[in-house]
């Protein structure tokens, strides 16, 4: 049994989980809970071993609680940052999805270089003095490009998210209404002038056109 709790910081989770918060680490343990049943006795809370409990959250969310270490002890962490591979899998899910004239293996190699402008972005964030690494962006921002793309494509498309030098749409638009607005948050805090400025240098380091791996 699988309990998955997603932006588990949304909520005071010691509160939330009350005595099973005890539980988690003491599988097996019975504890005599407040209150009786129907019938007057005492009601009773064990969590099994074969319960495991699954939350995300996001470190950056500062307008949400903050995990205590008594929490945190009961848990096993894993940072989930930018993927390539996911981003590349999960496009080509969408895209599949959708079905259409045209074959993955027709515009994967604009989502390879898709994933490579990203990984760009993502450095530029983590050198960046203003932001730093845990600003970087995953790659569920960017799942839009595969719907951006089947709106741009034409009667006869030649390119698809890169022609030549330039980013074609479907990237700009990713940029303009997924990236730059979370980005604008992250940066809500300076002056126009800086917030501008850093803006300009994560959006030529994103919107300039990736090199082609061989």
């Amino acid at each position: 049994h699988v309990l998955i709790l997603d932006e588990m910081n949304r909520a005071d989770l010691s509160r939330t989980l009350g005595e099973a918060f005890s539980l988690l680490e003491d599988r097996g343990q019975v504890m005599e809970l407040p209150g009786t049943d129907a019938s007057g006795k005492a009601m009773t809370l064990r969590l099994p071993s074969n319960l495991y409990v699954v939350g995300t959250m996001n470190l950056i969310d500062q307008s949400v609680e903050q995990m205590d270490f008594a929490l945190r002890r009961r848990f096993l962490w894993v940072r989930c940052s930018f993927d390539r591979s996911a981003l590349i899998a999960a496009s080509k899910a969408r895209w599949e999805a959708g079905g259409g004239r045209l074959g993955w293996d027709r515009v994967a190699p604009d989502f390879e270089r898709l994933a490579t402008a990203a990984e760009a972005l993502n450095r530029q964030i983590a050198a960046s003095p203003l932001l730093g690494s845990q600003y970087k962006i995953g790659h569920a921002y960017l799942l839009d490009v595969v719907s951006f793309l089947r709106e741009d494509l034409g009667s006869a498309p030649r390119t698809f998210l890169w022609a030549g030098d330039k980013a074609k749409r479907p990237v700009e638009q990713a940029w303009d209404l997924s990236l730059k607005p979370l980005l604008d948050e992250y940066l809500a805090g300076l002056d126009p002038r800086s917030r501008d400025g850093e803006t300009a240098k994560l959006r030529e380091a994103f919107l300039k056109p990736p090199a082609v791996s061989d």
